[in-house]
């Protein structure tokens, strides 16, 4: 036959089960009052020093590759075509140094007719001057001419009037040969009527 046992009291067990519940809540009510602590940081991979005013150069080394922040793009003023890379990209740059060689018809079209032009000009200007110099010598020509007329005009100038005064020639010719003798202040274009 079976004998009834009373059950076990359970009480001891939910004692200590409310006493670990209000310990764990005091815990951590007493952790979350808790200030946060610095974190520690190995003395072996940290530099100690003064302050100084200055930039900080901070060296990292990782895997992975780097990639630019800022991206320029730089313009050509006209519109040509790449007939060479000299610098390939991400490579260091200096100012004045030269990235592309390139070419364009429409340039090279006007620097031709710009050269063009200007051997024309050039051969222009030698023309002119030697037109110039050529009308120069005519001219010099003319009043080396026209000095030599005005000497033998003196000349005949002073014979007319030497054979006047021995009655050799009639005073109308010497009148005439002293006139063309005379310095005038306005002469007659060759070829204009008087």
């Amino acid at each position: 036959m079976d004998v009834a046992r009373p059950p076990k009291k359970k009480t001891t067990r939910n004692v200590l089960i409310g006493v670990g519940v209000v310990a764990a809540f005091a815990l951590w009510y007493w952790l979350s009052t808790l200030k946060t602590a610095a974190p520690t940081v190995d003395m072996a991979v940290t530099i100690q020093d003064s302050v100084r005013q200055g930039d900080m150069v901070r060296e990292m080394r990782g895997p992975g590759t780097l990639v630019p922040e800022q991206i320029q793009f730089i313009t050509a003023p006209a519109t040509a075509r790449v007939d060479r890379v000299v610098v390939q990209s991400g490579a260091t740059v200096n100012a004045g140094d030269i990235l592309l060689e390139m070419s364009s018809p429409e340039t090279m079209i006007f620097t031709l007719t710009a050269d063009q032009n200007l051997n024309s000009a050039r051969a222009a200007l030698l023309a002119l001057r030697t037109s110039l110099r050529s009308n120069e010598l005519g001219q010099k020509g003319v009043v080396g001419t026209v000095h030599t007329q005005y000497l033998a005009a003196i000349a005949d100038a002073k014979a007319a009037d030497t054979l006047f005064k021995q009655r050799m020639i009639s005073e109308f010719d010497a009148a005439n040969k002293k006139n063309l003798a005379e310095p005038r202040s306005s002469c007659p274009v060759a070829g204009s009527t008087p």
